[in-house]
Parts: structure tokens; sequence; C-alpha cells
């Protein structure tokens, strides 16, 4: 099973806003985008922010959308109604894999990540897996293969070996992908 979702214009509109601020509170405390990347922090927020929306309201599960230190605290994007949670992981590339990193292992690798793909307006979620699944020596990328990957080493996890989001689903306690449940926002 792939779970897929479609934004609406005002979906977009608040995942902006969302991803503006999140750029914005970074820069205003100097903090750099992580793990070598040097682009603009508000194209890679965006692209995070339309993943973590977009399963949210696929599935009616709460979305940590908040800005700012309650945000960066929190141990996932993604909450249950029992307190379980998953990590949103995104990507603009069609064929790009779920990245993590070495230092995730202490504060979120007990968590499922879930890898989005987004596209201007759709974002689909080919698969999930478990970070001590993914983040094996056999997936550690350093350049050798990959050259941007050569300033910011990292596991990455191919999508042919995600998951099934059915299992993810199952876990999160989801009945099925399109029920329809009310959306609480954190940040509001």
């Amino acid at each position: 099973m792939i779970l897929s979702f479609t934004l609406s214009d005002d979906h977009i509109s608040y995942a902006s806003r969302v991803a503006r601020g999140r750029s914005e509170f970074s820069r205003s405390r100097g903090i750099k985008p992580g793990h070598g990347y040097s682009g603009d922090r508000y194209s890679i927020d965006i692209v995070g922010t339309k993943s973590e929306m977009a399963f949210s309201l696929a599935t009616g599960l709460r979305w940590i959308d908040g800005i700012g230190a309650k945000f960066r605290d929190f141990p996932f994007d993604i909450v249950s109604p029992s307190g379980l949670g998953c990590q949103i992981r995104a990507t603009a590339h069609p064929r790009g894999g779920l990245i993590l990193h070495r230092e995730e292992r202490e504060k979120r690798g007990k968590h499922p990540y879930a890898l989005g793909i987004v596209t201007e307006r759709t974002v689909t979620f080919p698969g999930w897996q478990w970070y001590e699944e993914a983040a094996v020596e056999a997936h550690w990328e350093c350049g050798q293969r990959i050259a941007s990957f050569k300033s910011r080493p990292c596991y990455l996890y191919p999508q042919s070996l995600l998951r099934p989001m059915g299992e993810l689903m199952h876990y999160l306690g989801v009945p099925s992908p399109e029920t329809s449940l009310t959306l609480e926002f954190f940040g509001q």
C-alpha cells in the first residue's frame, strides 16, 4: 500500500507559513541547516512541512506543526491518539531515499520513519522503516556513490526496501487511510 495526498491551495498556504516560521526561527537564533546542507533553508523546510501536513491530513493523526523550542524538542512529527508517533522525512527527488543521521539514534531512533515524496501539490508516501533497520553500515553514504553526500554523510535507505504503509497505519492505529478525522494543529 502506498499513501498519497493532494494538498489544496489553503493547505499549501498554511504549510508555507509554518515553513517560513520555522526558517525564521532558526535564522534568528543562528541555527544553520543541519548535516552539511548549504542551500536555502526555506526550500527544505517547505518540502518537510508539506510532507508532514499531508501525512496528517491523509491519516487523521495529529501533526506537530509548531515553531521554536516546542517543535525542536518533540521526538516526532506525527502523534496518534495512543501516544505512538513517527518521524516524517521528505524529498523532492522522485527516486529519493529515506535519509537518517547517526546522531538521531538517541533522540528519535526508536520511532518509525516514513518517507514522503513531494511534488508541487501531491505527497506520496512509498513506505517507512524503523531507524535500527535502516541505519546500518550497508546504507551509509559519504560521497562514495553519490558525490553530493560527501559533505553531508548519512544513512540513505532506498525506497525499494521500505516497508508497506499499511504496516505503519496498523502500528499507529489508523483504521484506513481514507478515514476522515478532525485535524488538530499543535501550534494554534
